[in-house]
C-alpha cells in the first residue's frame, strides 16, 4: 500500500472514531475516579478502535482494490474505452 492510502486509511479510521470522542472522555473520567483499573476502558477502547477500522477497510476497499488493479496493468497499453470498463467494473463490483 503507498504513502498516499495508509495515510487515507488513518484519517478514515480517526474519521470513525470521532463519533466517540465524548464516551471515551466519559470513560477516562470513570476510571480516573475509580481504584485506577483501566480495563474496562481498555476493553472499551479496543472495541471502538477495532470497529473503526473495521468500517474504514469496508469504505477504503473499492478504492484499494481499484489501485491494485491499475498498479497491476501500468504497462499495458489501453485505448479510453478500456480504462473505463475496468474502473466501472471494479466500482460495481467492490460494492
Amino acid at each position: 500500500m503507498d504513502n498516499a492510502a495508509y495515510r487515507d486509511r488513518r484519517f478514515e479510521v480517526f474519521r470513525k472514531l470521532l463519533p466517540h470522542l465524548q464516551e471515551e472522555m466519559s470513560q477516562k473520567e470513570q476510571t480516573q475516579r475509580g481504584d485506577g483499573d483501566i480495563t474496562e476502558w481498555l476493553d472499551w477502547y479496543l472495541g471502538c478502535r477495532s470497529h473503526a477500522i473495521e468500517s474504514a477497510e469496508d469504505s477504503l476497499s473499492p478504492i484499494i482494490r481499484k489501485s491494485i488493479f491499475w498498479q497491476n496493468h501500468t504497462s499495458d497499453s489501453l485505448n479510453l474505452r478500456q480504462h473505463t470498463i475496468p474502473n466501472i467494473s471494479v466500482s460495481l463490483f467492490s460494492q
